[in-house]
């Protein structure tokens, strides 16, 4: 497994080093999720969190499914 772990890491970094995004249709999903950060930066997650607080005050929808934030 860390073999595909690290192949992912890998492709994520040279998708991200071309200008490309890692996520998908659907979303980033939960595989690329740790990567988020590097794709888009600190900020932009931090953002993300906040503005998932706002909507989602309770984290009740897709609990830690993306984002771990804590109440």
């Amino acid at each position: 497994m860390e073999v595909v772990q690290q192949t992912i890491l890998e492709m994520s970094k040279q998708v991200v080093s071309l200008g490309g995004s890692i996520a998908g249709k659907h979303g980033i999903g939960k595989i690329r999720s740790k990567y988020l950060e590097m794709a888009v930066g600190k900020d932009a997650v931090r953002q993300i969190k906040q503005i998932k607080k706002c909507l989602d005050p309770n984290n009740i929808p897709n609990h830690h499914a993306l984002l771990r934030i804590e109440n």
